[in-house]
């Protein structure tokens, strides 16, 4: 995804500043999402990304992810080695992505990249004539069971 969708924007976008908001959710030892993401891969995101600041956010494995997954991210954002950062109960072969969820990742990029080449058709295809656009959306707040209409 970062190779297929997000690098090729930015570089066609070419903002002024980039910044990572570092969350560390998705670590494959977080209790809330089991995403199985891992200190090496937020490491390899944030070098690629090669963001300006790296804003460190939430996350809830604090003793198995957290300080891993910082040193990381900070060594990746000053260009040092970062290939010895390992969680010491890491095992790659209980965090292997499947197959499936690779390809299906793969073609949801390339429609994402699709919309993004051709946005200014689609912006003028579906709001043309508006002076302004409203959404409703729900969401949903897990750490206090809220949800909510805005």
């Amino acid at each position: 995804m970062i190779d297929n969708l997000v690098l090729p924007i930015l570089a066609e976008y070419k903002p002024d500043l980039i910044i990572n908001s570092a969350g560390q959710d998705n670590h494959y030892s977080d209790p809330l999402t089991r995403m199985n993401f891992t200190a090496q891969g937020y490491a390899k995101l944030n070098d690629k990304l090669n963001p300006h600041v790296a804003v460190l956010e939430g996350g809830y494995s604090i003793e198995g992810g957290l300080p891993y997954v910082n040193v990381g991210i900070i060594l990746a954002l000053a260009g040092l080695d970062y290939s010895h950062v390992v969680e010491p109960d890491y095992r790659e072969e209980r965090f292997r992505q499947p197959k499936e969820i690779t390809e299906y990742i793969a073609r949801l990029c390339e429609v994402i990249y699709t919309y993004w080449k051709e946005r200014d058709r689609l912006k003028e295809e579906h709001y043309k004539g508006l002076d302004h656009f409203e959404r409703t959306r729900r969401v949903y707040y897990d750490t206090d069971g809220i949800l909510e209409n805005q």
